[in-house]
């Protein structure tokens, strides 16, 4: 089951905090309430610092997690220029076409991205937009992640500049020494629409074999 953060979707004009901290409380209240004692965790981008925030606050809960293309847990250092073009995406439809063109590798149609634009201000409150930018941008609770607790997954796109598997493996690697890091092809920033077939069965997979890990781990013990 997926969940709306604060301001987007059909909690659009719910209001924040719009912080990672918030955000993970918000995923365990979600499991509470569905009755979920433990679960695994698949968040993309912003999300891949959430789920790592998740683990922090309750790691006995969390069976795996999976980052798509993740912003690190330490935040993601942006120069002035990133910084401008990330703070006026929250109400100029220009910016947020110039950040998907980006970090889709400058090589879909214009048409694709415009869609995308009017998806995202159709799914989204503006000052959720511009206040989560801040909290996966300038928010650092790598420290806080418990290194190695869980069986873990990070995938990006060969066209993504951003999360690149170089840059994955110097921020997530650290936290999950044994997770695995996959490139998909044929994609950037946004695989679960650029190549979902692809995303899906690798996801299942690794979760797959991690279910079935379990499985033999409780017949031996």
């Amino acid at each position: 089951m997926d969940t709306d953060y604060r301001g987007y979707g059909e909690r659009r004009g719910s209001g924040g905090p719009y912080t990672i901290d918030q955000m993970a409380q918000d995923v365990l209240e979600l499991a509470d309430d569905i009755g979920a004692k433990t679960f695994s965790l698949v968040g993309h981008s912003m999300g891949g610092s959430v789920i790592q925030r998740v683990v922090a606050l309750a790691p006995e809960r969390v069976e795996a997690i999976v980052g798509i293309c993740p912003t690190p847990a330490s935040g993601r250092v942006l120069d002035d220029e990133g910084r401008e073009l990330y703070e006026s995406a929250a109400r100029d439809d220009t910016g947020r076409e110039a950040i998907i063109d980006i970090t889709t590798g400058n090589r879909l149609s214009a048409k694709w991205i415009d869609k995308l634009v009017y998806w995202s201000h159709a799914q989204s409150d503006a000052e959720a937009f511009e206040g989560y930018f801040h909290a996966w941008a300038d928010t650092d609770h790598a420290a806080q992640v418990p290194v190695g607790r869980v069986p873990a997954l990070a995938i990006t796109g060969e066209y993504d500049p951003i999360a690149t598997e170089e840059s994955i493996r110097q921020t997530w690697l650290p936290l999950h020494p044994d997770s695995e890091v996959e490139v998909l092809t044929n994609c950037g920033h946004y695989p679960m629409y650029e190549t979902p077939i692809a995303l899906a069965t690798r996801i299942e997979t690794f979760l797959y074999l991690v279910a079935m890990k379990g499985e033999e781990a409780a017949q031996t013990a």
